[in-house]
């Protein structure tokens, strides 16, 4: 008697034939057998992913391959949202994208509790950055989170965000009451202060893509607006045949080449 082939084993079994183009997306220092089994890994164990629609899930593994990134929830993660699977960059992933760029020496993000000692200001003298944990007892309530980035020519940088915007940033992602903001609402206020300091930083450029599926974590209608300079407005929209198609990337065109026989 056969045995019945479960949904699970089909999409398994789908990200095998897939070898090829995870191959041409990863950098060539990852091992594409060991992507496929650690994605593999990931939808075998999570019942909730094997309810996607195939196509999200194929689609997010190859962003992840893109950026060079295993789906193991440390690194990145596939989020599913009902039918609908989207690829989550992790504060690990992130911390590692940077580290990569060889512009940074170190980078440590850290949350600071109302009863650790913390100071931070700027003077005329420079800048005064002090953050002592209490481990003594219970270190009270979260208060805000940082992150210290030193750089290759010895500088240092330092950007804060308090709990009131970590949680506006909390409140414009559709996974704010669920998952890794319920689970683990400390490394994700991690996470966003780090996303934050990173445009700043040297090779900020690289990291761009990667936010850019990130961002589509956020529900159109509640996601952050971007700040803008006021200017005077003056109607530069060139002709419709001067207006150039956008590039796509390469992975936007692996993903527009999957054959049908896999959805």
């Amino acid at each position: 008697m056969s045995k019945e082939i479960t949904k699970s084993d089909q999409l398994v079994s789908t990200v095998s034939k897939m070898r090829d183009q995870f191959k041409l997306a990863l950098p060539s220092h990852i091992d594409p057998d060991k992507f496929i089994r650690v994605a593999q890994t990931q939808i075998r164990t999570n019942a909730s992913l094997q309810k996607c629609s195939p196509v999200s899930i194929y689609s997010s593994l190859l962003k992840c391959a893109a950026d060079g990134l295993y789906i193991d929830g440390i690194h990145a993660s596939l989020v599913p949202f009902g039918e609908n699977c989207q690829y989550m960059v992790m504060l690990q992933g992130i911390l590692k994208k940077i580290r990569q760029s060889g512009e940074v020496v170190s980078i440590e993000p850290d949350c600071v509790f109302e009863k650790d000692d913390f100071d931070y200001y700027k003077n005329e003298k420079g800048t005064v950055f002090l953050h002592r944990p209490n481990f003594k007892e219970d270190r009270g309530k979260f208060i805000l989170t940082y992150s210290k980035a030193v750089l290759k020519d010895g500088s240092a940088m330092i950007t804060v965000m308090s709990k009131n915007e970590i949680d506006k940033v909390r409140d414009s992602s559709r996974s704010k009451n669920s998952g890794p903001w319920v689970q683990w609402y400390e490394e994700m206020a991690k996470k966003t202060v780090v996303r934050r300091q990173s445009k700043f930083l040297p090779n900020s450029t690289d990291l761009e893509s990667m936010f850019k599926s990130d961002d589509e974590i956020f529900t159109p209608s509640q996601a952050p607006a971007q700040q803008t300079p006021i200017v005077q407005e003056t109607d530069v929209t060139p002709e419709p045949e001067q207006i150039a198609a956008p590039k796509k990337s390469k992975v936007e065109k692996l993903i527009e080449t999957q054959d049908d026989d896999i959805i």
